[in-house]
């Protein structure tokens, strides 16, 4: 059977193809948020998910994690000021909808 892969936002494009000795590969369609993503593997519909998760997060659903690479975070201005922006002076923003972005929430939260 092929191994079940779903991510959030990034896959890398030749993963069938580093894979392609060892094992087929079926990227899922459903994009979804790292909490989910996280959720699916642990109830078995996904078989991995490349997402954000935190180790207390493993440890309740029963999972293990290893990284694969770190995305750069790009703060946005109003201005045309191109220099860079320390972290210390960035405003995350948050959301309400703790469904859709409770993995983005704790992310922001622990970034602030």
């Amino acid at each position: 059977a092929p191994v079940r892969i779903g991510y959030v936002q990034w896959c890398p494009t030749d993963w069938a193809e580093r894979a392609a000795g060892v094992a087929q590969l079926r990227v899922d369609t459903w994009v979804m948020p790292s909490h989910a993503q996280a959720a699916r593997v642990a109830d078995g519909s996904l078989d991995v998910a490349i997402c954000w998760v935190e180790q207390a997060d493993l440890h309740s659903l029963g999972l293990e994690a290893r990284l694969i690479g770190a995305d750069r975070l790009y703060a946005l201005s109003a201005g045309q000021d191109p220099s860079p922006v320390d972290a210390r002076d960035v405003t995350v923003l948050v959301d309400s909808d703790e469904s859709s972005w409770s993995s983005w929430n704790r992310f922001a939260e622990q970034f602030a």
